[in-house]
């Protein structure tokens, strides 16, 4: 039994780390977030996720309570933000004029539809309350500073979508872009292993369907 458990650990620090190396590379140049060769399949994590039954609110939540704002962090324009490298990540160093947004190229994450505008919205894709509700409030506050401004659980977005989709977990909310399911689900999945965050059945059963001809 103690082997078993020793290889699954193993395994999932195998799988996390390696993601995580991809994602450490300084952003230059633009790319496609749903397109991520690196991320490991769901058959592969969805074994060792912890499910629970339904998700239960839990008292004390503010966004502060996951830091002050954003963390500081280096971009090719010099010291920024954790928001402006993960911009720079999924734009590319061109779209940046010092720690502002000049341009957005390509399609929004979710929809894949074209961003029309710079108002750009970085979505926690793990959210920070579902966080707090499923083991967070229990942490302490470097941890989930971390969390916060963890580059796995960020991405770019277009403010309607960051708002619609709010706080809500696969089992309320799934990308309108069926492509994309998989890719989130993936990403979801990554997430809760790294952070051992738990997901809802219903959770589990929406990423099941978006990865099922994966």
């Amino acid at each position: 039994m103690w082997r078993w458990v020793l290889l699954r650990v193993c395994l999932t620090a195998t799988l996390i780390l390696g993601f995580s190396h991809l994602l450490a590379i300084s952003p230059r140049t633009q790319y496609d977030p749903v397109v991520e060769e690196a991320l490991p399949s769901f058959k592969e994590l969805a074994p060792q996720l912890r499910t629970i039954p339904q998700r239960t609110r839990v008292l004390g939540y503010s966004r502060n309570e996951f830091g002050q704002g954003w963390a500081p962090a280096l971009t090719s324009q010099g010291s920024c933000s954790t928001r402006e490298y993960m911009l720079e990540a999924q734009f590319g160093a061109a779209a940046l004029e010092g720690c502002r947004l000049r341009h957005a190229p390509g399609k929004d994450p979710y929809s894949a539809l074209e961003f029309r505008d710079t108002t750009i919205d970085m979505d926690h894709i793990y959210p920070l309350r579902a966080a707090w509700d499923m083991g967070a409030y229990s942490w302490d506050e470097n941890k989930r500073r971390h969390f916060a401004n963890d580059p796995i659980n960020l991405i770019g977005t277009t403010a309607f979508l960051n708002r619609e989709k709010s706080d809500m977990l696969p089992g309320e909310w799934m990308p309108p872009d069926k492509h994309a399911g998989c890719w989130y689900a993936r990403r979801i999945a990554l997430i809760s292993l790294r952070y051992e965050l738990p997901l809802t059945t219903a959770d589990l059963r929406a990423m099941h369907w978006a990865c099922i001809l994966e």
